[in-house]
């Protein structure tokens, strides 16, 4: 009895094992094979289709796209599911955006100023979620460090500005 128990499980053992492996093969087929990055043909063209770009351009679309970005990740962190890094590396990837595309003192302080915004915001709702005990202190007190550290750069960019 015992004995054909074991043979029991060993053959569903094995009977799982051989679906698994072919679900696997069939996930591996389902995709192309990406494009060798260093092939010559394929880095020639990529490099002939950013030489038609200039560098407003791409600051441009830069911008755009993090901007994108930014809403989706801010909508993640209200809702409750984005963390403070990602949305904190958003806002400066957002602000480096901006500062590309500055060609003012004016409106340097205006990126900084956007920045320390957004990390204001984050701070005053990861203070409520501390608040309420949803989020540990440390939480809370990234969420203010970021925004201390805005605050800085903000205060340095204004500083410049004034001379």
């Amino acid at each position: 009895m015992r004995r054909s128990i074991l043979l029991v499980i060993f053959a569903l053992a094995i009977f799982a094992l051989g679906q698994w492996t072919q679900a696997q093969s069939r996930y591996r087929d389902d995709y192309a094979p990406l494009p060798d990055p260093l092939d010559s043909k394929h880095c020639a063209k990529a490099k002939f289709t950013m030489s038609l770009e200039t560098a407003p351009a791409v600051a441009q679309e830069k911008l755009a796209v993090v901007r994108e970005e930014y809403e989706a990740r801010r909508k993640e962190f209200l809702d409750g599911r984005g963390t403070v890094e990602y949305f904190e590396a958003c806002s400066r990837r957002w602000l480096q955006a901006e500062l590309d595309l500055a060609d003012t003192p004016a409106a340097v302080v205006a990126a900084y100023d956007r920045h320390w915004l957004m990390m204001k915001e984050m701070e005053d709702i990861n203070k409520a979620r501390y608040d309420a005990g949803r989020i540990p202190p440390q939480d809370y007190l990234e969420a203010k460090y970021y925004r201390l550290d805005a605050e800085f750069h903000l205060l340095q960019a204004q500083a410049k500005l004034k001379q």
